[in-house]
Parts: C-alpha cells; sequence; structure tokens
C-alpha cells in the first residue's frame, strides 16, 4: 500500500513509537492484574470487541485479518467465532467499497497503488465467477479487492451479493482451520483479553490514519 510523502515520514514514525507504547502499556498492565480476572471480565465483551477488531482490520489497520480469525476460532470454537468472523467481514468490506465509492480516486490511490488496482480491476471486472472465488476462499487480501472494486463500475448491489454470498464459505474455511489446530496453540484463555489490545492499537492507527488524510 501507498500512503507516502516523504515529509511526512517523521508522523509515520512518531505514530509506530506510539503504537509499540500502547502496547507495550497495555500488556504490563494484563500482566499485574489478576489472570483470572483478566480472562472472566473479558469473556462475553470480547465477542464484540472482536467484532469491531475485524471491521478495523478491513478497513484501515494493518492487522492479520486471518490470524486473528484463526486464533478466534482456536479460543472460542467454530460455532462462536466464526458468525462473529462473517459480520465483521460483510460490515468491513461494504464500509470500505463505500468510502472508496465516496470518496474516490484520491482516497483509493492513498491506500492501493494505482498500478495495482487496475490490475485488480482487469482480472475481476466482467468475471463474477473469478470475483466470488476471490471472495470465497481464504488466500486473497480481499480488503484489497473491496478497495479497488469500490472505484470500478461494479454495481453496488452486485458486489453487495458477491460479498454476502461468498463471505459465509471464506470465513466458515479459516474457523474450522482454527478450531481444529486450537488444541496445539497454548494460552488461547488470554486471546478474550488480547482482542481489546488489538482493538486499542488499530483505534489509535485509525486515528493516525484519518489525520494524515486530513492533512
Amino acid at each position: 500500500m501507498s500512503y507516502a510523502p516523504r515529509e511526512q515520514s517523521p508522523r509515520r514514525l512518531v505514530a509506530g513509537v506510539f503504537l509499540v507504547l500502547v502496547v507495550v502499556v497495555a500488556i504490563v498492565t494484563l500482566i499485574r492484574l489478576d489472570p483470572e480476572t483478566v480472562i472472566e471480565a473479558s469473556g462475553p465483551l470480547s465477542r464484540i470487541a472482536f467484532v469491531l477488531l475485524v471491521i478495523l482490520e478491513v478497513i484501515v489497520a494493518p492487522i492479520p485479518g486471518g490470524v486473528i480469525a484463526f486464533l478466534a476460532s482456536a479460543a472460542w470454537g467454530f460455532w462462536q467465532s466464526w458468525p462473529l468472523h462473517y459480520v465483521g467481514n460483510v460490515i468491513g468490506g461494504l464500509l470500505v467499497f463505500w468510502l472508496a465509492r465516496t470518496l474516490g480516486k484520491p482516497f483509493v490511490d492513498r491506500h492501493l497503488d494505482p498500478r495495482r488496482r487496475e490490475r485488480i480491476e482487469g482480472w475481476l471486472f466482467g468475471r463474477p465467477w473469478l470475483m466470488w472465488f476471490v471472495y470465497a476462499v481464504p488466500v486473497f487480501p480481499i480488503d484489497t479487492v473491496s478497495v479497488a472494486l469500490g472505484l470500478s463500475a461494479i454495481a453496488r448491489r452486485r458486489f453487495t451479493l458477491i460479498l454476502v454470498s461468498a463471505l459465509p464459505f471464506y470465513t466458515g474455511i479459516t474457523a474450522a482451520l482454527g478450531a481444529y489446530f486450537g488444541q496445539y496453540i497454548p494460552y488461547l484463555e488470554w486471546f478474550g483479553a488480547v482482542v481489546f489490545v488489538l482493538v486499542l492499537v488499530a483505534l489509535v492507527y485509525a486515528g493516525f490514519t484519518l489525520r494524515r488524510e486530513r492533512g
């Protein structure tokens, strides 16, 4: 992705340092608290925070969504994580598509290299089955594809239909893999608390990004 005027690099450095400090402070705080209290308190609310995290990841934050979804299903099981992952991806995909279509080329070019966008459009547009396949198999960067398609001529209703019908497979495959391999991953009881840390990081990153966009 290309954000980049060079004169803004000091700001990016400051933002990176600030994000690291936020993570360190959050981790130190969790360590100093009673583990059982943290785990118990983070239970129900962590599901809501997870949906928010998925939405933020799709729109702006550089968080590996596939890894987060995999760990969620490993920690909570298939049936508790899959619907949350699906809902978050649908909302995030529709929002980033709407932002790209509403704000236009300047917004898209800040988040996606123009040549890469043109390749995505040329490869997918006019091939509905291939577009559906991209959103159905957890291999392709669907957030990037959604940004590119937001600037294309695809109808919003058609994009919504593809997104809603294909993402059950995308999110279901990820959730199934996580639920199966979860038995081999340690410390999953802490995942709910980690979700809150990641949401905080994503919100801070989104704030810096929006401030840079306005600047």
